[in-house]
């Protein structure tokens, strides 16, 4: 992913009750999230914040980001495993 724009994400909008979904991603090579790129899940209203479980060889990360949020309620989990490297370049 590379990116402003571009991304995966499983957010609620601020009137809603329910919670953010989960993003899971298993792949047995690499992942790649550059240049404001997002794995995100965000809970804006008065849900819970989703999980993120990312399982891979390597990740890499530059000028991209990983998060899990909530405004209120409780924020997510995120979850890495990765088997070779994790490389964050930059601002990460």
């Amino acid at each position: 992913m590379r990116g402003t724009n571009s991304g995966i994400l499983a957010i609620t909008q601020q009137t809603s009750s329910g919670n953010a979904g989960t993003i899971s991603i298993n792949n047995p090579n690499s992942i790649n999230i550059y240049e404001n790129a997002a794995i995100a899940v965000n809970s804006q209203g008065t849900g819970e914040g989703g999980n993120i479980i990312i399982n891979s060889d390597n990740i890499n990360l530059n000028q991209g980001t990983i998060s899990a949020q909530t405004t209120s309620g409780e924020g997510g989990n995120i979850t890495l495993t990765v088997s070779d490297t994790l490389a964050m370049g930059k601002i990460a």
